[in-house]
């Protein structure tokens, strides 16, 4: 019993040491097969043979396999030039060489594969965005061309974004020419905006800034004073008469220098008062003052709908007439 149990644990222990034994000899001989493989002499022979021809050369005298994908791989490209007599893995090296392509052995094949593209690097772009004058343009829209990365400048006209080499930036503003940079090697990139008189034409003053006609939604009403002027107005709220639908302006009691009573889609209250909220430069006033003179008037809008509540509250339920003056600005003087 004593030397059956020995014989077998006997028997187990030398059982083991075959195992470990066979698995190093396997893993040993696949590290030989491997760098065999790799250092097989290859010799191409011809004129102008296609990439295809040479792969099924180096299959004879390698007996490996050349693996690919003929959408990444253009095996009837002409070798106008064939690799020097060198082991297959240079002279597959030297025949995929400019193509983007890698080779890799395993189990008796060489399978090529196309190498994913590196997707370019960013660099942060700052600078300063300003007008003519040299001021800067506060809010100005600064867009990576063809996408959505973008930011808008300080109270400084400055800005920050991470651009992709070789990009382009959008610089924009509202009554302004939009400009275009192409991002080259520097960090810093300075824009000067040059003022646009037709895009200017086209601004609306709204309670929370200003937008161009085509992108408003509210019901505005805008008067420009260098369209009427030529009727002959006296008095600011004379202009508003039959210019803007649903803004009705009469006399009150025909008195001289009397103002007029302005209604913005007629009346809201028998009892409580229908004047609208008068806003001149951003500044709320409860009447217009028939002394304003229509010269010094740059433009008027009426806000009809919720765009006068939702900005001054119950103050503009009735309307609000956003009156905006002439201001100086740089150029040749008349």
């Amino acid at each position: 019993m004593y030397k059956y149990m020995k014989l077998t644990n006997l028997i187990r222990i030398n059982n083991g040491k075959s195992v470990s034994r066979l698995l190093f000899i396997t893993a040993l001989s696949s590290i030989s097969l491997f760098s065999y493989a790799q250092h097989q002499q290859v010799r191409l022979a011809g004129s102008n043979v296609t990439l295809k021809t040479a792969f099924k050369q180096i299959e004879q005298q390698t007996k490996l396999f050349v693996d690919y994908n003929t959408q990444e791989v253009n095996d009837s490209r002409v070798l106008t030039k064939l690799p020097k007599n060198s082991n297959v893995k240079e002279v597959m090296e030297q025949l995929l060489e400019g193509s983007g392509c890698s080779i890799t052995f395993s189990n008796g094949h060489i399978i090529i594969n196309k190498q994913a593209r590196t997707v370019s690097s960013t660099k942060n772009i700052s600078g300063v965005v300003k007008d003519e004058t040299g001021e800067p343009v506060i809010g100005a829209n600064v867009v990576v061309k063809g996408t959505t990365n973008g930011t808008v400048t300080d109270m400084n006209g400055r800005y920050s974004l991470e651009v992709p080499e070789g990009g382009v930036l959008q610089i924009s503003y509202i009554g302004y020419n939009t400009q275009e940079v192409k991002v080259g090697s520097g960090d810093v990139v300075n824009v000067s905006l040059r003022e646009d008189s037709e895009a200017l034409d086209e601004v609306v003053v709204i309670g929370y800034g200003t937008v161009k006609k085509s992108d408003l939604t509210g019901a505005v009403g805008s008067v420009q004073m260098k369209d009427v002027s030529q009727v002959g107005i006296t008095s600011a709220d004379r202009a508003l008469q039959g210019q803007i639908a649903g803004v009705q302006v009469n006399a009150r009691t025909g008195q001289p220098g009397e103002s007029m009573m302005i209604r913005v889609r007629g009346s809201n209250s028998l009892a409580g008062g229908n004047e609208p909220l008068y806003v001149i430069d951003g500044m709320p006033v409860e009447k217009m003052n028939s002394d304003i003179n229509p010269e010094d008037i740059l433009s008027m809008e009426v806000l009809k709908d919720a765009s006068s509540t939702a900005i001054y509250g119950s103050r503009g339920a009735n309307g609000v007439v956003m009156i905006t003056t002439k201001r100086g600005r740089t150029g040749d003087t008349v």
